[in-house]
């Protein structure tokens, strides 16, 4: 079986009662071609979809939520990611610290 790797930059989620989709993508800058224009324009340049139940949507966020919290753990570091997500985070997941 062939085995094709992708290097996500960003993932939007939909749900519903029957299936979860991930849709990794690749944001690469886009170049200018005139050197006066200033700013940052992202084009999407690759897709993925990844659809599964919400069964293994879950199984999935405690094998992820237990990797990143031996990751910060082991190496000392709290990852940055914005403040949304960072209330979210606090709020539902829970770190084993009593």
């Amino acid at each position: 079986m062939e085995t094709h790797t992708f290097y996500a930059t960003g993932v939007g989620l939909a749900f519903n009662v029957y299936n979860c989709t991930l849709q990794f993508r690749q944001e690469l800058p886009e170049i200018p071609q005139d050197t006066e224009t200033r700013g940052v324009n992202f084009l999407n340049h690759a897709q993925l979809s990844v659809l599964m139940s919400p069964q293994n949507a879950k199984a999935l966020a405690a094998l992820l939520t237990h990797f990143v919290l031996d990751y910060e753990k082991n190496l000392h570091v709290t990852l940055p990611i914005p403040d949304e997500m960072q209330k979210m985070w606090q709020e539902h997941i829970k770190t084993g610290a009593d």
